[in-house]
């Protein structure tokens, strides 16, 4: 990044005022908040600051009699099973101090308990609760909110743990939200056309409370980093988001001290889910992610199998501690790390094996050849990363950069690798029928491999679902010319399914016994969630298509909605950007769009300030980082732009998050989530 805005100083500054509360404290976290230590670099920091131990939240351990002192860092409102465990790890010790470190701040918490009605201190009840869990008249308690929000892979990209999650409605959910309408509060007046007749207040009350709680953790971001933000939203779910934070009363006080200035464009994942479907290999952090297991827990890093670098015979399965790809206080992890998402496949390598050959040089280890050679291979980055093996002051001085090394071994020579390709070799058939006047043939394409013999049928009904929400987001209902067609290949795959041709690799997505009830069921749902993939974006004008037309020079290809956006805000034409939205947080601005209907006053535009985080809600894939960053050199941007989203995307996420999570009624907390 550049000087002057560093998200990761900023977040290290939290930490460090966490880490005064841990001394000779067992420190109980939520999954997401670890995911946050992890990725901060922090873990050794809070044992050396006094920590007699960290754990899992989830697992209920009471402390032992010597054990007097707890602090709870949680990333969710402390309702319902986070508190329930809060509960029983307190009346099942000895505690005499409890510390709770809630990330969601006092107004969100009383939102969940009273609505908009401040009744008391939502945090001063639960005080009072824990001390009567202490069970003693001496014990003390301190709540506080704490910042945290947001974890950098490398300057330049950052996720958000706790809302990984967090993914937008479509507009199929419309007809459900009137249904849960009428028969919770018996509004029949309401009828919704499309999403954006919808207003906040009629969305579910979980619903709601995730938006706050977003909205409150993005104002959490920008005050620890100083900034007063403009808000921009494209998409249902990012217009509420980006008005409950341009209008947030903390807020506001925030931007009236604060020094920096920036622009936040939050976009809906729902309007372009082409991309997040592609099992591309562009880039290393492509196949890094998309082909290696995740770290248990975690929902960006991922298990690195060392065990190719230890002494032959002293492995066992058990003996390994995985490695990872985060390593916050590596300059040269972090260097590699911005190489794997934005350079392709070849460069990404070249970098790698520079960065080993100086290792080697730097440690005086044997180096059988010197320079490059014109083509790195997994092979000669392995025959490098060997050279610590038995080395162990060397091994620990390089950890950070062999694991990154390891990480792009293991995936280059996965055992999944020819799977990959082959559904790489498919899309590229799909997308090239559906941009073509043979777009009709793309449902005739699925047929034929529905028709694959089981012994040669290697795809699963994930597979056929990510191809058809690829093509469903690509191009609507264009590509079949009746809903007979469609009828036709439901059936079809719920044939497959009860004979075994097609399997569910998810687990109780189809139950526990495969029936035709069920089967008809769960497709039959599917194929309506498709069908609100295919009109997500009928309410935009100027970002509706996501490919271009074949022209004589070029083919038809998709074009992403990211890059479309970089290019409509980056434009030397200064285009009028139509579909997204300021949302204006004061008088000033009122002012000012007000006066532009009847006055020539251009409307701000993102480009406008010397900072931009372009946020994407629902996740992000790593070869649209690298899309945005090719756009953003392609216009020469000359103002800092980071990006950021709620996670960073493998093709079976979009699977959970499309077809198996409640998105419309979500759980409070991240425990609750389910399959």
């Amino acid at each position: 990044m550049a000087a002057g805005v560093s998200l990761n100083k900023n977040i290290s500054s939290v930490w460090q005022k966490i880490l005064t509360t841990v001394n000779n404290a067992l420190v109980y976290m939520d999954n997401p908040a670890a995911e946050m230590l992890h990725w901060s670099g922090n873990v050794k920091n809070m044992v050396e600051a006094g920590a007699l131990a960290i754990i899992d939240l989830s697992s209920k351990r009471s402390g032992n009699e010597s054990e007097t002192k707890a602090v709870f860092i949680v990333t969710s409102v402390v309702h319902g099973q986070t508190l329930k465990d809060i509960s029983t790890i307190i009346q099942s010790s000895d505690f005499q101090h409890c510390t709770l470190l809630c990330t969601v701040p006092e107004t969100v918490n009383s939102f969940v308990k009273h609505n908009d009605n401040m009744e008391g201190s939502v945090f001063g009840e639960l005080s009072l609760k824990m001390r009567e869990w202490m069970g003693n008249p001496y014990s003390t308690v301190d709540i506080h909110h704490v910042a945290l929000f947001a974890s950098q892979l490398y300057p330049g990209l950052f996720f958000t743990p706790a809302f990984a999650h967090f993914f937008p409605i479509l507009p199929c959910d419309t007809s459900r939200l009137q249904g849960f309408l009428r028969s919770t509060v018996g509004d029949k007046s309401h009828v919704f056309n499309c999403l954006s007749e919808v207003e906040m207040g009629l969305l579910p009350h979980n619903l709601q409370v995730k938006i706050k709680m977003f909205a409150a953790g993005l104002s959490s971001m920008f005050e620890i980093m100083d900034i007063n933000e403009d808000c921009y939203g494209l998409g249902y779910i990012s217009k509420l988001v980006a008005s409950e934070l341009a209008n947030m009363p903390s807020a506001r006080g925030r931007r009236k001290t604060a020094s920096r200035r920036a622009s936040l464009v939050l976009i809906d994942r729902t309007l372009d889910l082409v991309g997040p479907c592609v099992h591309t290999g562009d880039t290393l952090a492509d196949k890094i992610i998309n082909l290696l297991p995740r770290l248990p827990y975690h929902e960006v890093d991922v298990a690195v199998d060392m065990a190719r670098l230890c002494a032959s015979g002293s492995v066992t399965p058990d003996t390994v501690v995985p490695g990872s790809l985060a390593h916050a206080n590596d300059p040269v992890a972090q260097v590699l790390l911005n190489s794997l998402f934005t350079k392709r496949q070849k460069e990404g390598l070249k970098d790698i094996s520079r960065h080993l050959i100086d290792a080697v040089s730097k440690e005086s280890l044997p180096l059988e050849t010197k320079g490059l050679p014109s083509k790195v291979t997994p092979e000669h980055l392995q025959t490098l990363a060997e050279q610590f093996r038995g080395q162990p002051k060397a091994f620990h001085k390089h950890s950070a950069l062999l694991q990154i090394t390891m990480a792009t071994i293991n995936a280059l020579q996965h055992k999944d690798s020819k799977s990959l390709q082959k559904l790489q070799a498919i899309e590229k058939i799909l997308l090239s029928s559906a941009l073509t006047e043979d777009s009709h043939n793309v449902i005739q394409e699925i047929l034929a491999l529905l028709e694959t013999p089981k012994e040669d049928n290697s795809y699963s009904l994930e597979d056929i679902m990510l191809l058809l929400t690829f093509v469903f987001s690509l191009m609507g209902d264009e590509f079949y010319e009746s809903p007979a067609e469609i009828e036709k290949l439901k059936n079809r795959i719920v044939d497959c399914l009860l004979s075994g041709n097609l399997t569910c690799d998810t687990p109780g997505y189809l139950g526990n016994e495969i029936t035709e009830k069920t089967s008809r069921r769960k497709v039959s749902d599917a194929f309506e969630k498709l069908s609100g993939v295919g009109i997500a974006r009928e309410e935009l004008k100027q970002h509706r298509s996501l490919y271009q037309d074949e022209t004589a020079l070029e083919e038809a290809s998709y074009n992403p909605l990211v890059k479309q956006i970089i290019d409509a805000i980056f434009s030397d034409d200064k285009p009028e950007l139509i579909d997204i939205e300021f949302k204006s947080h004061g008088l000033k601005d009122y002012i000012k769009t007000g006066f532009s209907l009847f006055m020539n006053v251009s409307k701000p535009r993102p480009n406008g300030l010397p900072f931009l985080v372009l946020f994407v809600i629902g996740g992000i894939t790593c070869s649209e980082v690298q899309q945005i960053r090719e756009a953003l050199a392609a216009h020469r941007c000359n103002i800092q732009v980071i990006i950021g989203s709620t996670q960073i995307l493998k093709p079976g996420d979009i699977f959970q998050r499309v077809f198996c999570q409640e998105n419309l009624f979500p759980p409070l907390t991240n425990e609750e989530y389910t399959t």
